[in-house]
């Protein structure tokens, strides 16, 4: 499985490279938060693909954070702060600072609770979460059902960081999601349903394994995730088709290499390794 994970890495790192159109302002977040999944997944980086990385940075500093998710600020800001000169990583330090500050302003939405378990220290994470599922008997919007009873495991388990109690009789439920976001080939479902089962530490669910074979099997020859060109034949002969894809494909690739790297990585969690890892951590905390 290792050997698997870094050639997908690999061809993951050089489908960016190539692509002129993946390095274009718009997506700069998501680039940087695919090369910092890349970088955790596999440290062994030549000095041609640091220099990539520096002079991409280089090349779109200073970053927006305005328009992007959370979560891939978070990753891009932090691939900065590792490879960033001492100017650039000024204002990564200071957004990281911004969102120290504002962490506990809402502890009880996803962002919340996304940023303290970001900035928790190791010695809180030995909390015990209970979890009653809340899940309706007649509900119209399955895709809505799933996706709420998912947000309440990552919100519960701290995206895998605490320890959650339940009734594991709600397993086979959250693996018939997972197989049926398989169904729908929504992959963003996917990962989410196999990573709920992963905090909720069902490590031989066959949901797990069947989702793992399916992730290594949706990488395309030019490396990218996801067969989304047949389904968005109609919008690619728009102005903005090709920006839509590609935009899909590079958040696909983020959630499948978050997904991998909690599935393959034993205890590595990934949410607590953003930034409890890297040097200038402490100095925000302090």
């Amino acid at each position: 499985m290792e050997k698997s994970i870094k050639k997908i890495t690999e061809k993951l790192y050089n489908w960016i490279r190539s692509n002129n159109g993946i390095q274009q302002s718009d997506n700069v977040i998501k680039v940087l938060a695919l090369l910092k999944l890349i970088t955790l997944i596999d440290r062994n980086r030549n000095e041609d693909e640091i220099k990539f990385i520096q002079n991409f940075i280089r090349n779109n500093n200073p970053i927006d954070y305005r328009s992007e998710s959370l979560f891939n600020c978070i990753l891009a800001n932090s691939l900065i702060l590792d490879f960033g000169s001492i100017g650039q990583i000024e204002a990564p330090l200071e957004y990281s600072s911004i969102l120290y500050e504002i962490k506990d302003a809402n502890p009880n939405s996803v962002n919340g609770v996304l940023l303290n378990c970001v900035f928790e220290d190791d010695n809180d994470k030995n909390e015990i979460s209970s979890l009653n599922f809340k899940i309706p008997m007649f509900e119209l919007d399955i895709i809505k059902m799933i996706n709420d009873v998912l947000t309440q495991i990552e919100m519960k388990s701290k995206f895998g960081t605490c320890e959650v109690e339940y009734n594991p009789v709600f397993n086979s439920k959250i693996e018939g999601m997972a197989i049926h976001a398989m169904r729908l080939y929504d992959l963003e479902l996917v990962m989410r349903s196999l990573r709920a089962l992963n905090y909720l530490e069902c490590k031989e669910s066959l949901a797990i394994q069947t989702g793992l074979d399916f992730i290594l099997h949706q990488q395309c020859t030019d490396g990218s995730f996801g067969d989304f060109e047949t389904a968005f034949s109609e919008v690619k002969n728009e102005a903005n088709g090709e920006i839509t894809i590609l935009q899909i494909k590079l958040e696909t690739a983020i959630q499948v290499l978050w997904t991998l790297y909690e599935l393959t990585k034993d205890k590595n969690n990934l949410i607590s390794r953003i930034f409890n890892s890297h040097k200038h951590f402490n100095q925000i905390k302090t």
